[in-house]
């Protein structure tokens, strides 16, 4: 399929990217976000983009202890440890943006819990097979995928490898 970053269109950030030559997700099997492929893993992390937020820590306030941020710019960073951590382990991390009041119908239709961890997996796994998802990293000149305007080597590139806390919610399941 050759280098993404060269093949793909580069998305606006917090919109999802042109998926036409994307890899045949659609076959993959209902999973956890990650899924193997004929040459990678391929994963699917949730994230909440900027205009999201703040929804969705006012809905679950226990999720900036889990990231360990309390602003949208730390959130990012962590994110970004995170997606370098898979990066480390030749997995090929995308973004998927969760839409809080989006994510809070599809589990109200499947009966599922919107403070598990697990849901949010599933939900990204699920706007993968859509294709809407962000691939991730984007090029050193391109705009950064967080969508703070800057190039990506001034902003979350310079994040350190460092993944996000993977311990239980404390409260998963009241929210």
């Amino acid at each position: 399929m050759g280098n993404p970053r060269k093949t793909w269109k580069r998305p606006v950030p917090g919109r999802a990217a042109d998926m036409s030559d994307r890899p045949d997700l659609d076959s993959l099997p209902p999973g956890d976000g990650a899924e193997q492929t004929s040459a990678r893993v391929v994963a699917a992390l949730a994230w909440f983009p900027a205009d999201e937020f703040a929804l969705a820590v006012a809905r679950w306030p226990w999720l900036k202890d889990r990231w360990g941020a309390n602003t949208y710019e730390e959130y990012s960073r962590a994110l970004q440890g995170h997606l370098l951590s898979f990066a480390a382990f030749d997995m090929k991390p995308w973004l998927a943006p969760i839409r809080v009041k989006a994510y809070m119908d599809w589990c109200a239709q499947r009966e599922l819990d919107p403070a598990a961890q697990k849901n949010r997996a599933a939900y990204a796994a699920e706007l993968a097979r859509r294709g809407e998802i962000i691939p991730w990293p984007p090029g050193r000149n391109d705009p950064c995928w967080c969508g703070s305007g800057r190039k990506y080597k001034r902003c979350c590139a310079t994040a350190p490898s460092a993944p996000l806390n993977d311990e239980t919610e404390p409260n998963e399941g009241s929210g």
